[in-house]
């Protein structure tokens, strides 16, 4: 797809070497990897960093045998995770969903259904999950949540209970502005299409409606910015949601989509720093124990995006 349409692989291939020097260099002695700023979301963002270096190449498999290790030590009895390891011994659906996707990727399916099953056990009447996140309080119910379960089954090809009632409750969800885009879920509607757009692919409307938002919410330059409304507290850079969203897209394999990917590459490839990351602006909330920076979670996501399509 990318070489139809005469896109430099040359760069891309040059931004991911710049990129995955970078994320490795982020890798700790036990073997997580940490935003030196603020270590918040260590156990989601290992996650996400070896998935990323994964897709890079099988070859960094012997470089993350110790991330394995430490992401197996942080599981609970039912083989699921929570985001960091202060709350060691929870569930965090989200940060747990990701992690079945990777051992997925990684080829290691022992028990993979079992704890699939565990993690969607509990679908609400509504169609939707609680995220399970002892740290969030009110509302648990969040449309990102059906939106990582179903993209879980999805990719690993374990059915889910419940399906239809879980993309019907994201079509109830969705509106001319997207999804509701909570500071808990990154203050953007581009958070939960990351997860649903391939996800839903079989329930046309719902995909085409997502499609559309997507398509005429992308900027000249190729970017994508919901942050106007946020005006009182930090944001996330607009690189991260065309992370995000260029993530979504790369992962249906739509030929239709081609060009809008083809802009998003371009404008980050422009955005990418010297030292090889991209920003990923702020963690959205006016909280000090929040203060967390979140470029390890924006390169990881351009570098796993920018790796599929060299590998089309």
């Amino acid at each position: 797809m990318l070489k139809a349409q005469s896109i430099d692989t040359k760069k891309i291939g040059q931004s991911i070497d710049r990129a995955q020097l970078f994320l490795m260099h982020s890798q700790q002695p036990e073997g997580y990897f940490a935003d030196s700023t603020n270590n918040l979301f260590n156990t989601w963002e290992t996650v996400i960093v070896a998935k990323a270096l994964l897709t890079v190449n099988d070859s960094n498999r012997e470089r993350l045998e110790p991330t394995f290790n430490w992401l197996r030590s942080e599981e609970n009895e039912s083989g699921l995770i929570c985001h960091n390891n202060r709350c060691r011994g929870g569930v965090c659906l989200e940060t747990s969903a990701l992690y079945l996707q990777l051992l997925n990727q990684k080829g290691d399916t022992n028990s993979l259904r079992t704890r699939f099953g565990l993690l969607t056990k509990d679908q609400l009447v509504s169609g939707s999950w609680n995220i399970l996140n002892p740290y969030v309080k009110g509302d648990r119910s969040y449309p990102s949540v059906p939106a990582f379960l179903l993209n879980t089954s999805t990719l690993t090809g374990i059915p889910i209970n419940g399906r239809k009632k879980a993309i019907q409750f994201l079509h109830t969800q969705f509106s001319d502005s997207g999804f509701t885009a909570n500071w808990e879920y990154y203050g953007t509607p581009a958070y939960t299409i990351w997860q649903a757009l391939n996800a839903c692919r079989e329930d046309s409307i719902l995909f085409e409606k997502m499609k559309i938002f997507v398509i005429e919410n992308q900027q000249e330059d190729g970017s994508w910015n919901f942050q106007d409304s946020l005006n009182s507290r930090p944001k996330i850079s607009s690189e991260l949601e065309t992370a995000f969203l260029l993530n979504a897209l790369v992962q249906c394999q739509d030929p239709n989509l081609t060009p809008i990917i083809i802009k998003a590459c371009d404008f980050l490839i422009r955005k990418q720093k010297n030292s090889g990351c991209w920003d990923g602006g702020r963690f959205p909330i006016e909280n000090p124990e929040y203060v967390k920076l979140e470029y390890l979670l924006c390169t990881s996501l351009v570098v796993e995006s920018f790796s599929l399509l060299l590998k089309e």
